[in-house]
C-alpha cells in the first residue's frame, strides 16, 4: 500500500496542533438565555480560584472566564486590586473524565464572603461531554463544557441570593 508522504506530513501537524490546545475562553462564556433570573447587586466581588485542571482549564483560564461572565451579566461589578465588599472563592475539588474521554465532571466548593464571614456556600457541579473525532480535542471539549456548566450552576446560584 503507498501512502503519500505529504499526507503523513499534514496529519502530523494537524495532531501536534490538536494536543497542544488549552481551553479557550469564548467556550467558557455564558450568554444570559443560559441563566434563570439574576437579582443584580452593586456590590463588588474579587474572585478567587484554587485548583483546576492544567491541561485544559487551569485556575487562571477559570477565573477569568468566571469573572467575565460576572461582568457580563452584572451580578457583581468586578474588585481586580483593592478591597471588595464581597470575596468569592471557588475551589475546585476534582475533575474527571469518564467514558473514553467523551465525558468530564467538575466539582468545586463556591464560597462567597462578607467582611471575613462566610455567607454562602454550596457544592457546584458541572458536566461535559463530547463527540470530537481527535482524542485530545474530545477531552479538551468535554471539559470545555463541564468548566462551562459549572460556572453557569454556580452563577445561577448566586444570583438567588439577596445581598
Amino acid at each position: 500500500m503507498y501512502i503519500n508522504k505529504s499526507f503523513i506530513v499534514i496529519l502530523l501537524a494537524l495532531l501536534l496542533v490538536g494536543c497542544s490546545s488549552l481551553g479557550r475562553i469564548d467556550e467558557l462564556m455564558v450568554s444570559s438565555g443560559e441563566v434563570g433570573v439574576i437579582k443584580q447587586n452593586v456590590a463588588t466581588v474579587k474572585v478567587s480560584v484554587i485548583g483546576g485542571d492544567r491541561r485544559f482549564v487551569s485556575s487562571e483560564l477559570f477565573k477569568t472566564a468566571l469573572e467575565d461572565n460576572l461582568e457580563k451579566l452584572q451580578l457583581f461589578t468586578l474588585v481586580k486590586d483593592g478591597d471588595a465588599h464581597y470575596k468569592l472563592d471557588v475551589i475546585i475539588l476534582r475533575a474527571e473524565f469518564s467514558g473514553m474521554g467523551a465525558g468530564y465532571q467538575l466539582s468545586s466548593q463556591w464560597i462567597l464572603m462578607h467582611n471575613g464571614e462566610e455567607v454562602w456556600s454550596e457544592n457546584v457541579t458541572g458536566m461535559g461531554s463530547s463527540s470530537a473525532l481527535g482524542g485530545h480535542a474530545r477531552i479538551r471539549a468535554a471539559s470545555e463544557r463541564a468548566n462551562k456548566e459549572n460556572i453557569r450552576n454556580g452563577i445561577n446560584m448566586l444570583g438567588e441570593l439577596s445581598l
